[in-house]
This record gives structure tokens, sequence and C-alpha cells, in this order.
């Protein structure tokens, strides 16, 4: 059931709102577990799957 709420709403989960704190440990939320999704999380998201989590490399 919850891998079911997760596909299904994984947009709404990921565009939530983020506190003064977590804007200045992160640099204004840059990394890929805080950023809005969008352009530039679907960017990360191909950069760390393709460079950094590659078990090849």
């Amino acid at each position: 059931m919850a891998k079911e709420i997760m596909k299904t709403n994984d947009i709404v989960f990921s565009n939530r709102t983020f506190r003064t704190s977590a804007k200045i440990i992160t640099y204004e939320c840059i990394d890929i577990f805080l950023s809005p999704y969008g352009n530039y999380w679907s960017n990360l998201r191909k950069f760390y799957t393709s460079k950094l989590l590659n078990a090849t490399q």
C-alpha cells in the first residue's frame, strides 16, 4: 500500500516547503535531497545515477 501511495503522490511529496535552517545548511537547497522537483532535480538525479552510483567505475 505504501508503494502505491508513493507512486501516485511522488510529486506531491517532492514539492514540500523548506525551513530556513534547511536552506542555510544546504546552500539554498541545491542538493538532490532537498531541491524541488523540476529540471534541476532531474539533471541531478541523472548525474548521480550515471556517474556517482554507477557500479562499473
